[in-house]
């Protein structure tokens, strides 16, 4: 799931920005900044497997 910064530090979302359970997901990253994925399982985010992607700005 791609979440708010809170929700990723609380391992917890109730409405995700995305949300895909099918096994083979494509997420487009469409802008700069920072994207946070979390587990539909929150006992694998309290384990650690979540993950924050920093998108830079294209170079000039």
């Amino acid at each position: 799931m791609v979440v708010t910064k809170d929700e990723y530090e609380k391992c917890h979302s109730a409405h995700p920005i995305f949300f895909s359970n099918n096994g083979v997901t494509v997420f487009t990253l469409d802008r700069p900044g920072l994207f946070y994925f979390i587990s539909g399982f929150s006992v694998h985010c309290e384990r650690g497997q979540k993950m924050i992607i920093k998108v830079l700005e294209p170079a000039s």
